[in-house]
């Protein structure tokens, strides 16, 4: 397996959550046109794709609850979507963590909608940048140079660039998130139509903003960036191994039957279980390694999983997940 060098992992993985999201197809003609979809999940639950981002509402009498936006087009379309197919409007915009590429588009619902997230999601919104941009600032002027970007931010600095200065800042970065009207610390019960939507701080796993949906009539969590189906994570975004575990372990406890994800496919709760035990195989692994005095390389070049060798990104996440575990564990 080809080596790769630690810091340029490191950061990679705390600048990339899947953010090769197109937020402005004006701004990229090049660009294919988007994929937007919606499917349902269970009841009036929907899901609703753009692109390789989801987002999950609910539909009831009494209007709509959504949660992330992900960017203006998109949520734009699913706005026009939602009158036409339900005659409803989105009552309630519940955020899943801060992050732009599904955080913004938050305005297309400014005229109906309030705005939910973690207490923590104000304070990150304000930083210098993002929390998962940090890592790549590395001349640390708290700005990020078109070198400096990677993942979904240099895929869209052009557009994220709102002053062409050919740097970015956290405000521009974060341009097209509402800052939420409403925050919890722990729990906070939406309810809707006569039914509860709870909104369960996830931990400090992903970013220490995050939120697990749970949809309690429907028995279905949804959360983001920190949650995959049958599909290796990128990496551990700075936490550990134990962060990640009780985010997982949160979610668990919820009396729910399946978990949606805001990437990849959606799946049952076996499947967050299975989610789980990879983190305390990989885990176990690594310091098995470092107690062996196997380096980072050699562990990372060495790495086999079987059990895991047919989930989505195996091939290209297995040795980024090494280095990730790795050094995370050698910092214990």
């Amino acid at each position: 397996m080809k080596r790769i060098a630690a810091i340029s992992i490191l950061a990679a993985l705390l600048t990339a959550c899947g953010q090769m999201q197109t937020t402005n197809t004006a701004t990229a003609p090049t660009q294919p046109e988007p994929i937007y979809e919606i499917e349902n999940i269970a009841g009036d639950l929907y899901r609703a794709r753009s692109n390789n981002h989801y987002t999950v509402f609910l539909v009831t009498f009494d209007g709509v609850a959504l949660a992330d936006p992900i960017t203006l087009d998109f949520a734009n379309w699913l706005k026009a979507e939602i009158a036409e197919r339900f005659d409803e409007e989105v009552k309630y915009v519940l955020y899943s963590h801060h992050h732009w590429d599904h955080a913004s588009g938050g305005a297309a619902f400014l005229d109906t909608a309030e705005f939910v997230g973690h207490e923590n999601m104000v304070k990150a919104l304000q930083a210098p940048l993002p929390g998962n941009q940090i890592a790549s600032d590395t001349n640390g002027d708290n700005r990020l140079q078109r070198n400096e970007a990677a993942g979904g931010t240099l895929a869209n600095f052009d557009f994220l660039d709102r002053n062409g200065d050919g740097e970015l800042t956290g405000a521009e970065i974060n341009a097209d998130i509402v800052m939420p009207t409403v925050t919890y610390s722990d729990y906070h019960p939406i309810y809707i139509g006569g039914w509860e939507v709870g909104m369960f701080y996830a931990g400090n796993s992903h970013s220490d903003d995050g939120t697990i949906l749970n949809f309690g009539e429907q028995a279905t969590g949804y959360a983001v960036d920190w949650l995959n189906v049958r599909r290796l994570p990128g990496g551990l975004a700075g936490r550990s191994a134990a962060d990640w575990i009780d985010s997982i372990d949160r979610m668990a406890r919820l009396p729910i039957s399946r978990v949606v994800p805001g990437h990849g496919e959606h799946g049952l709760k076996q499947d967050l279980m299975d989610y789980r035990q990879f983190f305390v195989d990989m885990d176990a692994a690594a310091r098995e390694a470092i107690a062996a005095g196997v380096s980072l390389e050699e562990f990372q070049e060495n790495i086999s999983m079987p059990a895991y060798a047919d989930w989505g990104r195996y091939d290209t996440h297995l040795g980024i997940n090494a280095a990730s575990f790795y050094q995370m564990a050698a910092q214990d």
